[in-house]
């Protein structure tokens, strides 16, 4: 039961702190997977010198705060810019990256409370469909991104 709790935070926050912030999810879909990739060029002394610092399973945290980071930073730069219709596409394109997170987290980071959602029989199924979660993601962020109406402000003369 814990471990559906925790897989439901993992998926779910994402979306919420969109919806929040009513910023764009496809930027943060995006900057997700650049802090995943991040992950595999990080210096291996500054994570476990920053573990250090942060009692049991430092390393672990310090790789789930550098992929959280980035999307905190997107949502950031992106705040203020999802409203009307596309609020419904973004929901959907957050619940993506909330499913990339939980696919991709418990190995890249080792995080113990999400290494046993491994063990799950419901997270097995969902990470075989691994892939097309980040083909659709990709796909919806960039639509998101790309297709974004610019809004010109005009300023009154006074």
């Amino acid at each position: 039961m814990e471990s559906v709790i925790v897989a439901a935070i993992v998926v779910l926050t994402p979306v919420l702190f969109a919806q929040f912030m009513r910023a764009n999810a496809g930027a943060m879909f995006l900057s997700a997977c650049g802090g995943i990739v991040l992950l595999s060029t990080l210096d291996p002394v500054l994570v476990t010198t920053a573990g250090a610092i942060i009692p049991t399973e430092g390393e672990a945290i310090v790789r789930v705060l550098v992929v959280v980071a980035t999307i905190v930073i997107a949502s950031v730069l992106f705040r203020d810019t999802v409203e009307g219709m596309r609020s419904v596409l973004n929901v959907v394109t957050g619940l993506l990256l909330g499913l990339l997170l939980l696919t991709q987290l418990p190995a890249l980071t080792g995080l113990s409370v999400l290494i046993d959602i491994i063990g799950e029989s419901w997270w097995r199924q969902i990470d075989d469909y691994s892939s097309l979660i980040v083909v659709a993601g990709l796909l919806v962020s960039l639509s998101m991104v790309l297709l974004k109406k610019h809004s010109h402000k005009k300023h009154k003369k006074h």
